[in-house]
């Protein structure tokens, strides 16, 4: 059962497996896999898995993250217009637009089968050349297949694929007695049909039993029936650990085969972005099916549904609003805890929803409290509130690091959220620490200071830390069972001290301060062997004055090892300048590419050069998303933090360059950042990694 789902949110990723499954998901989707490099199941999400190296090494190269075995779907006992043995055979051998089955006359016991379910025979033909008979069935056959919506239009039915176990067996018993065949050696069923709709169908019937279906297509070959066909054909194969009961004995396993395979992570990599929700599922182990070929997946967490029905079951008088980014999502929270508290306050807490009151923004208890949800910035006029739970006021690191927003967040807490609390009233906010000037930051630091009423913060980092409120010794993992130190201290590397801090430690405060730092960046004298790739980054400007920005062009070379920084140009140049130093720079490196940041005369620059005939490299517009730079800036840090930018040891321009970059956001200038972070990005999403946001995620 679906007990809450997310807010719309764009899935920007596609999973792909290697029995050739495919789901779109969210980066942060979250799965279950076995992990071959580790001999255990955790939890990733999707953009961890996508870090990581999908194969093993040597000649048998296996998928190193797997998903869990598709269970098999247990259905209720569905009361269907036709018998699903019926279904079956007339699906495999029987015609679109009449109440007959075409068989051979040594397949008497498929006919018999139909007849002891109640279907009456009218007449019989048979093919004066290949003695294939054809029996043709009373209307009441045609009544069940109108009734269906089958005639002239073969597919099986949705009721029939949530139908109960023994019933989708019969179905697959009628299916394979009349199209299909075994390999007694292998012990695999073989289902044929031209009709590529119902192959797909009876794919999904197999895979609702828990088993791997495989199709492949054949050229026109001659049927079981003796008739020679003139269509593709298409060919499904499975194996069974069930007995699948056909009423022909040569199409019938004495044995089943005892299955536990599991599905291969084959690829993970940008998707065009399509909106969609996650799930959560009432099932102790969190997992639910998704997609066609029923991959197994994991439930998104939610914390906002439980603690407002807990307390208006105790308080029922009570009076609670809940506030997160947008109004949609505090609604889902609404929606949620309305749902508990309709479920389980009568027999818990004697307590139930005023059946008046539905809406997932306003519902009120039997009792006369209420629960109201809005979106930061939206009104509460003429609403208190004993409790004002505040859930994830920022949507992103985007919005937490725009001074603008994180204003407007604590304009609307102060003049809205605060106001709205009863006497004895209480706030509490779960959220994450983006920023350390956010709503938490802020109504911490003037509770320290005794400028209100104080609040207490309650932080379970990932690693403790001293005073750790669990009494864990500082190092230690918070769920060791889940979340190991290794996989901690791992995750920590991959993502950087300022996103480490503010997304697992709650510290939003890089513990050297600055987003490069100085002891971060690698240096050389020589040059690693087989380089990859050679680019150069352009940032430039307009004017030539001393109070405009510098233009700034770097070369890079990518090599195993990381990416190095071989020479910078910066300067103050006019647009005719500006091109020719280009044109220069070029001739000097040759590079493989030329990145333009698509902004000022960037514009002008790009459709020049493509045009100059003597730029043999592609010309590659950067467009400018709506990140801050310093959004943009922490997303390469990881890389540089990592060890895997390198400066020439000994050029004239290196202290300039890490002077600007090491001071950053603070410093006068950012045209180097600004190339830089280009540059890393570029590479990064060429090398197969995806930079989102606040990370570097490898393919």
């Amino acid at each position: 059962m679906v007990v809450g789902e997310s807010p719309a949110d764009l899935a920007t990723l596609e999973v792909e497996f290697t029995d050739g499954a495919t789901v779109k998901v969210h980066p942060r989707h979250e799965w279950v896999v076995y992990d071959r490099s580790r001999g255990a199941w955790r939890t990733m999400e999707t953009h961890e898995m996508a870090k990581r190296t999908l194969f093993s090494g040597g000649k048998k190269k296996r998928a190193v993250l797997q998903v869990p075995e598709t269970p098999r779907i247990e259905g209720k006992e569905a009361l269907l217009p036709l018998d699903p043995y019926i279904l079956g055979a007339w699906l495999g051998d029987g015609s679109s637009s009449k109440p007959c089955i075409t068989h051979s006359p040594k397949d008497k016991q498929v006919i018999d089968s139909l007849v002891k379910h109640g279907q009456r025979i009218s007449a019989v033909c048979e093919h004066k050349n290949t003695g294939v008979l054809t029996t043709y069935f009373t209307q009441t056959m045609k009544h069940g297949l109108e009734s269906l919506g089958l005639w002239n239009n073969k597919h099986i039915p949705s009721a029939y694929l949530v139908s109960s176990v023994k019933q989708r067996l019969e179905l697959l018993a009628g299916l394979i007695d009349t199209d299909g065949y075994v390999h007694k050696k292998t012990k695999r069923y073989c289902f044929s049909n031209v009709n590529h709709r119902l192959v797909q169908d009876t794919a999904k019937l197999v895979r609702s039993l828990g088993w791997r279906a495989t199709i492949a297509s054949y050229a026109p070959t001659v049927s079981s029936s003796g008739i020679n066909g003139k269509k593709t054909v298409y060919q499904l194969t499975f194996s069974a650990d069930l007995t699948i009961p056909t009423r022909l004995e040569r199409k019938r396993l004495s044995t089943s085969n005892s299955l536990r395979w599991r599905r291969g992570v084959k690829a993970i990599r940008e998707a065009r972005p399509e909106a969609g929700k996650c799930i959560q599922v009432a099932r102790e182990d969190g997992l639910y099916l998704v997609g066609e070929h029923l991959v197994p997946t994991h439930n998104s967490e939610f914390t906002s549904r439980y603690f407002p029905s807990w307390f208006l079951g105790n308080f029922p008088k009570k009076k609670v609003i809940l506030g997160s980014y947008e109004s949609s999502y505090a609604q889902t929270w609404g929606k949620q805890a309305r749902d508990t508290l309709k479920e389980w306050g009568p027999t818990v807490f004697g307590v139930d929803v005023d059946p008046n009151t539905r809406s997932g923004q306003f519902w009120r208890t039997d009792q006369g409290g209420y629960m109201w949800s809005v979106g930061v910035g939206g009104g509460v006029t003429g609403k208190g509130a004993d409790v004002f739970l505040i859930d994830d006021p920022v949507k992103n690191d985007q919005e937490a690091m725009s001074p603008t927003y994180r204003e407007k967040t604590w304009n609307w807490y102060r003049a809205t959220a605060k106001t709205r609390l009863q006497p004895g009233g209480a706030i509490i906010i779960i959220m994450t620490r983006w920023h350390e000037d956010d709503l938490a930051g802020r109504l911490l630091d003037l509770s320290r200071r005794g400028e209100i009423e104080p609040f207490e913060e309650v932080n379970f980092p990932a690693i403790a830390e001293d005073d750790d409120l669990l009494g864990r010794e500082r190092g230690e993992a918070l769920w060791p069972e889940r979340y190991n130190l290794k996989w901690l201290t791992d995750t920590k590397s991959d993502l950087g001290t300022f996103w480490w801090n503010s997304l697992y430690q709650q510290r939003p405060v890089s513990e050297e301060g600055g987003i490069f730092h100085w002891n971060w960046w690698q240096f050389y004298r020589e040059l690693p062997r087989k380089r990859k790739l050679r680019i150069q980054s352009w940032d430039t400007a307009y004017e030539d004055n001393d109070s405009a920005d510098w233009t700034v062009g770097g070369t890079w070379d990518e090599y195993g090892v990381g990416y190095f920084l071989r020479d910078v140009c910066r300067k103050r140049l006019e647009y005719p300048d500006l091109k020719r130093a280009v044109i220069r720079e070029y001739k000097k490196w040759q590079p493989d590419a030329i990145l333009v940041e698509y902004m000022a005369s960037g514009k002008s620059l790009v459709q020049d050069l493509k045009r100059d005939r003597e730029i043999k490299a592609p010309i590659i517009a950067q467009q400018v998303n709506k990140a801050s730079k310093e959004v943009r800036a922490r997303a390469v840090s990881p890389q540089v933090e990592a060890g895997n930018v390198y400066l020439p040891e000994d050029a004239p321009w290196v202290d300039d360059y890490l002077e600007e970059l090491c001071r950053f956001p603070a410093a006068k200038n950012d045209d180097q950042v600004d190339m830089t972070t280009q540059a890393l990005e570029y590479l990064a999403k060429r090398q197969g990694k995806v930079v989102s946001g606040a990370k570097v995620l490898r393919g």
